[in-house]
Parts: C-alpha cells; sequence; structure tokens
C-alpha cells in the first residue's frame, strides 16, 4: 500500500492479491483486519532530528510482493495454491526450492522423497517469515508482562500402535466412499448450509411453512454439540497438553498445519467446530477445532477424514 497524505487531501493506494481477486470474483472476499508497515517508506530527519514531513515526496504505486500472502490457501479438493516464500515455491502438493527467474531455471530444484520431511522445518519458517516480512507497525504493550510467545514443548509425538488410537476390534481400514460425506459429518451439523433440510412446497395462504415434498430420511450423523459429548468420543485417545507460557494478552494466534510425506507436502483442512462455554473463570470457553484432509469418493462426493481435534481453553 501506498499513501500520499497531507493538510488537504488524503489519497491511498491499494492492490488485491491474486488470490484475492478470486475470493471477490467468488463473492467470499470479507475485510476483517486492517494493518500498515513502512516497509516501502524511507524516513529523513529534519535540523532538528525530528522525522521530516513526507507531503512534499513523491511515491511509487502500490506493488504487490509474493511475500503479501501470509496464509496457504487450498482447493476444495484440499490441495494447496500456488504460495512463494523466500527460499520456497508451493505448488499443489511439490516444493521448488533455489532460483526462480525464467532465465535462470536450471538453478530451481523440484524436492522429492525424503527432502521433504528434511526440509519441512525450514519451509515451515519461510512460511511464517512472509508474516514478519510485512514489517507491520506495532506499539509494545505497557501493561504485559511480556511480548515473547512460548509453548512449553515444541515437538510432540504421537505413536500408532494396534491399540492406538484405535482400539483392538475396532474398524482399522474402510474404504472412503462407505464414510460419511461432508453433508452427512457431525463435525459440520452445526452449519447451516449443512443441516438437514428437506424441501418443502411454498406455504399457501395462513400456513406458516410449506407442506413437505415427500418423506426424505434423515441420513446425517447425530448431531452432538456439547462438549461432554465431544469429550466422551475422545476418552481413551492419546492426547498431549501444550501450555502457551509466554503470549499477548489478546493471544491472537494464526494455525497452519501441514504434513510432509516422501510423496509431497500438504495443508491439512480445519473444521471450525465452534466455541462452547465451560465453567473456568480464569478462561471461559472452549474453541474446538477438527484437523484432517478433505477426499473424493468414487460417488464424486467431498468427504473429510479427522485426523486431530484441538480444543483450545
Amino acid at each position: 500500500m501506498a499513501g500520499i497524505l497531507n493538510s488537504k487531501t488524503r489519497v491511498i493506494d491499494f492492490i488485491i492479491t491474486e488470490q484475492g481477486r478470486e475470493q471477490a470474483a467468488n463473492g467470499e472476499l470479507q475485510i476483517k483486519y486492517a494493518t500498515f508497515s513502512d516497509r516501502d517508506t524511507f524516513y529523513s530527519k529534519d535540523l532538528d532530528g525530528v522525522a521530516a514531513a513526507a507531503d512534499g515526496r513523491i511515491f511509487f504505486e502500490a506493488s504487490g510482493r509474493a511475500q503479501d500472502l501470509i496464509v496457504v490457501e487450498t482447493t476444495p479438493q484440499g490441495t494447496m495454491k500456488p504460495f512463494r516464500t523466500a527460499d520456497f515455491d508451493l505448488d499443489g502438493t511439490n516444493v521448488v526450492t533455489g532460483s526462480f527467474s525464467y532465465a535462470d531455471s536450471a538453478s530451481s530444484t523440484l524436492l522429492t522423497g525424503s527432502q521433504y520431511s528434511s526440509l519441512s522445518e525450514k519451509i515451515v519458517d519461510n512460511v511464517t517469515k512472509n508474516f514478519t516480512d510485512q514489517m507491520i507497525i506495532g506499539q509494545t504493550d505497557p501493561f504485559a508482562d511480556s511480548t515473547d510467545f512460548l509453548i512449553n514443548q515444541e515437538n510432540v509425538t504421537f505413536e500408532i500402535t494396534d491399540s492406538s488410537p484405535i482400539e483392538q476390534g475396532k474398524i482399522k481400514e474402510a474404504s472412503i466412499s462407505s464414510i460419511e460425506s461432508l453433508f452427512q459429518d457431525k463435525r459440520l451439523s452445526h452449519l447451516p448450509n449443512y443441516k438437514y433440510l428437506p424441501p418443502r412446497n411454498p406455504p399457501m395462504l395462513g400456513e406458516g411453512t410449506g407442506r413437505l415434498l415427500g418423506r426424505y430420511v434423515n441420513l446425517s450423523q447425530a448431531n452432538h454439540m456439547t462438549l461432554q459429548a465431544l469429550q466422551e468420543d475422545l476418552k481413551g485417545k492419546p492426547w498431549v497438553d501444550i501450555n502457551f507460557t509466554d503470549t499477548s494478552r489478546d493471544n491472537n494466534i494464526v494455525i497452519q498445519p501441514f504434513e510432509f510425506r516422501h510423496e509431497g507436502i500438504q495443508k491439512l483442512s480445519i473444521i471450525d467446530f465452534g466455541e462452547f462455554p465451560d465453567e473456568d473463570p480464569a478462561s471461559p470457553g472452549k474453541r474446538v477445532f477438527f484437523l484432517g484432509k478433505v477426499m473424493e469418493d468414487h460417488f464424486g462426493s467431498s468427504t473429510f477424514v479427522n485426523m486431530f481435534t484441538v480444543i483450545l481453553d
């Protein structure tokens, strides 16, 4: 973003990223937050050592950079849209590293096999660096004890055995076509677009609702929107408790889960299950998220395969 400000006019020039234009075309663009950066601004001081007024300078038009994207977007099928960092280029399930110049394309390298796992930490750091490269203007909270962000453990390992996380005697293998689709999944049953809505005739004069067109069986899973029912489903599953030992008072965080395999990289899909009240006076309410993959069955329907359940307290 570039701007020219003086006492008579206020001019703000801004551009929308490629993914932002795609969202606007689909009617999905939502502007919720605004930040300001001085990344492309230079400062000069006057004779008193104070920053000189910038109203007499000429500024370039706003221009976009690859680092303007800070969240890796995915298609409805779960594959990553093109995303570029300082050292890597992510697209689909592939990652390319090296020079991205068209004149020097031979110096770029497509990662294969174990390279995905060995470079996973560096790739994640590069994705995070896109955010810090924004050079967002901020200020220190005078009432905060700390401005750091630390957690009590950085590495967590879950082991898969014959009895965990799936108990012995339970189904351990299933066809995608036999698993409930998104429109039948209880994890989405709280959203209006996924509720059971049998078609009705238009209401007649004096009727509140129209009559049903027919008898349609509700094939969706039973809706369990209570925190207690969710905790009952998770009973016996392996879990780990991660504490934020140092964070801001607002505790605003961004979570981007990735899976690294020999076949490539994939960003996991997230279902926001909502916030549930609890009786904790220090931190009322728990926010629940489901992490997993969206796959397509033999009927062409999308199915969500849940891998992790994250509860933020």
